[in-house]
């Protein structure tokens, strides 16, 4: 289960476009990497929400702009965010925060591996993800390998 896109030879493209020392550069790669997450993941992420604790849940999924090209966060806001999209087990005794006894996270859809809707988008759209950062860093080699 592939719960990231790996691209053969990215890790050293980006240390060589940061070894480049041009910061225009290593901010184009990294737009490159967020505007994939932004324009292909982000949205086929939230198109799979379940139910209005997902989608509220997923609403907090943002794009990020990193050195290793695109990567998102999630959960900032909402603290059942993790529950609503991996699940969670249910009528289990624990103790609440309180510490009286309680059963379960029965909010919560079962406990899922890989979860419902971040990681099985990765999966789906590994391809396109790849295609898009690939026609965000065409500027950047245009501009550094004229012609």
């Amino acid at each position: 289960m592939a719960e990231q896109v790996e691209v053969k030879g990215l890790k050293e493209l980006g240390k060589a476009v940061k070894d480049l020392k041009d910061i225009d550069a290593t901010r184009e790669f990294k737009q490159a990497g967020y505007d994939a997450m932004a324009n292909v993941l982000v949205p086929a992420a939230v198109g799979k929400a379940s139910d209005a604790m997902h989608a509220r849940a997923l609403a907090t999924l943002r794009p990020a702009k990193t050195v290793t090209g695109g990567a998102v966060r999630f959960g900032a806001g909402f603290a059942g965010a993790f529950g609503a999209e991996f699940g969670a087990a249910h009528d289990r005794p624990r103790s609440n925060v309180n510490g009286s006894p309680g059963v379960g996270w029965n909010q919560f859809p079962q406990w899922k591996q890989g979860g419902y809707a971040i990681f099985p988008a990765v999966r789906e759209s590994g391809d396109r993800i790849v295609a898009e950062f690939d026609r965000g860093l065409e500027p950047l080699f245009r501009r550094l390998f004229p012609d």
